[in-house]
């Protein structure tokens, strides 16, 4: 008697396999219709404003605008309007170099920003002269005197500017206070911004939902709003020094000397590319200690470069952190300006007496290169 022929056995693996695909499938589908239809994925992705860079770790993404319509990135990769690479006819430019200060976080908008303010502010002063005045937003968030160095003298010399400004010194002074070591090239607490593109599994919408925690921030479905860009670009980020390290001295010391070095090359490579450089002091907020200690010591030796001979004839100072005091009406936090009148506008408004004060549109209206141009 012949037996019953036996069933495949990869025959029984897919009808076994088969509703499990068709189910998981079914749930794919309805993860992907949650964050359609959901909140989550129109909040903003601030992250998504940046770009790796070989050189300065990460530069502003060009042409990009966030979520709530506040900030825009020109064609250039800076904050604001956009501009022509070269510069018009009978035009002083100015650039303001910097970290959020200078791209001006709490700004409403982009005409609100510090830079913007400035522009103003001298355009009203200088309405006969013959010239005209442009000033670019070069702030990128993050960055240290080192960065914006970089970024100064590989990138911003090609927009031919007559006069700049270095604003530096908080970024400089949070990356001594909050690493248990310290590297004058900041290699201590810095990594390159890494590729924007989420791991494999998280293509998968209910994988992305299930672990919406383990996400990172360029997720399509679920992107993780808790990295922002200091978890993007920092290492170990949080490692305090321990408390009997704080009154030591020695992080203070250590990063005034490498703000002050990077100023000097500053100042050096402004002068020796015929613009007129400006360096200026920062105010901040803080009751820890340590903090308040490195940013004394970065604004002490920012004040000693502008002083000393001979740079107190080839630089000129805006001491901001004297100027314009920490209170709670002007700043959202320790260091970052609210938009109104005694906040960011009164930011743009003494960098202008400053260099309405000390002659330095004028020096810059009669430099070779604007006069050229008329």
């Amino acid at each position: 008697m012949a037996g019953k022929p036996r069933t495949s056995i990869w025959r029984l693996v897919i009808f076994a396999l088969l509703p499990l695909a068709i189910g998981w499938l079914a749930m794919e589908g309805l993860a992907l219709a949650y964050f359609l239809i959901g909140p989550s994925s129109r909040a903003p992705r601030p992250q998504l404003l940046y770009q790796p860079h070989p050189y300065s770790i990460y530069t502003l993404a060009p042409n990009r605008t966030d979520e709530s319509r506040r900030r825009s990135h020109n064609s250039h990769g800076l904050r604001g309007l956009d501009f022509s690479a070269q510069k018009p006819p009978a035009t002083v430019r100015i650039l303001c170099l910097g970290g959020s200060t200078t791209y001006s976080d709490g700004a409403t908008t982009d005409g609100h920003t510090y830079p913007a303010h400035l522009e103003r502010f001298l355009r009203e002063h200088y309405t006969r002269a013959p010239f005209s005045i442009e000033v670019i937003n070069a702030g990128l968030p993050g960055y240290t005197s080192l960065e914006s160095l970089i970024l100064f003298q590989t990138r911003l010399l090609d927009f031919s500017p007559d006069v700049a400004i270095l604003h530096n010194c908080l970024n400089d002074a949070w990356m001594a206070v909050n690493f248990r070591t310290f590297a004058s090239d900041y290699s201590h607490g810095r990594h390159t911004l890494g590729p924007l593109a989420p791991h494999k599994w998280e293509y998968s919408p209910l994988l992305s939902l299930l672990f919406a925690r383990a996400t990172t921030p360029f997720n399509p479905y679920a992107p993780n709003r808790a990295v922002d860009l200091i978890g993007l670009i920092h290492e170990r980020w949080g490692e305090t020094p321990p408390p009997d390290a704080l009154s030591r001295g020695e992080p203070a010391q250590r990063c005034a000397d490498a703000l002050g070095r990077n100023a000097l090359s500053f100042v050096a490579v402004a002068r020796g590319n015929g613009v007129i450089p400006v360096l200026s002091t920062m105010t901040c907020y803080d009751d820890r200690g340590l903090y308040a200690e490195v940013m004394t010591a970065c604004n002490d030796r920012i004040r000693a470069i502008a002083a000393s001979p001979p740079y107190g004839a080839l630089v000129t100072l805006v001491d901001l952190a004297r100027k314009m005091p920490w209170n709670p009406r002007a700043f959202y936090d320790i260091c970052h300006l609210r938009d109104r009148p005694e906040g960011l506008e009164q930011k743009g408004k003494i960098f202008a007496d400053a260099l309405i004060r000390e002659g330095i549109v004028e020096r810059a209206g009669r430099s070779p290169t604007v006069n050229a141009e008329r």
